[in-house]
């Protein structure tokens, strides 16, 4: 297996998109960030597509009173499986991105650090909301460069960002955008 996978150091060398050759050395990146584009729309609009049809209603119904759907008719198996599916696709599609764009990928790429700091930007701009990740980063982002001078109390504050809003703004930014 540590031919095929890489063992712990993880698989390196692996092939770009092609945009070297096409676009040439200095322009390749202009070609990733139109991919990375095309892949956050898509997922963006497969989103709004599946939230606003009557899929999306089923699983808003699992998610707010799972008894209730099921004597209704909502099988929450097929619809447990179906929404694991639908984010293991895209988890495979922007992890394959991210492996071909920085060209290496490894079990340490992820620390716990990185991913406690993308659960809180879903939780500060709003879980179940389409717009909410997209604010939640956002103002995650403008706090973690602000706090760049507190390398070492960077995280605890984020953290204590992130209570702070669970809070006050329950229902995240998007949330509070939507009661107003």
């Amino acid at each position: 297996c540590q031919t095929l996978t890489g063992g712990a150091s993880g698989l390196s060398r692996l092939p770009d998109f092609g945009f070297r050759a096409l676009l040439g050395h200095q322009y390749a990146i202009v070609g990733n960030y139109y991919l990375a584009l095309a892949l956050v729309l898509a997922g963006s609009v497969f989103a709004f597509l599946a939230i606003n049809s009557p899929l999306g209603h089923a699983f808003s119904a699992l998610r707010d009173n799972p008894v209730s759907a099921m004597s209704r008719g909502i099988n929450r198996a097929k619809y447990q499986i179906l929404v694991f599916s639908m984010s293991a696709f895209f988890t495979g599609a922007f992890g394959a991105f991210y492996a071909g764009h920085f060209r290496a990928f490894g079990p340490t790429i992820f620390d716990m650090s990185t991913l406690l700091f993308l659960m809180s930007a879903m939780i500060v701009g709003g879980i179940g909301r389409l717009w909410g990740p997209f604010l939640g980063i956002a103002v995650l982002m403008v706090f973690d460069e602000l706090a760049k001078g507190y390398s070492e109390w960077r995280m605890v504050g984020v953290g204590l960002f992130t209570v702070i809003c669970v809070i006050v703004l329950p229902r995240g930014i998007a949330g509070l955008i939507e009661s107003v």
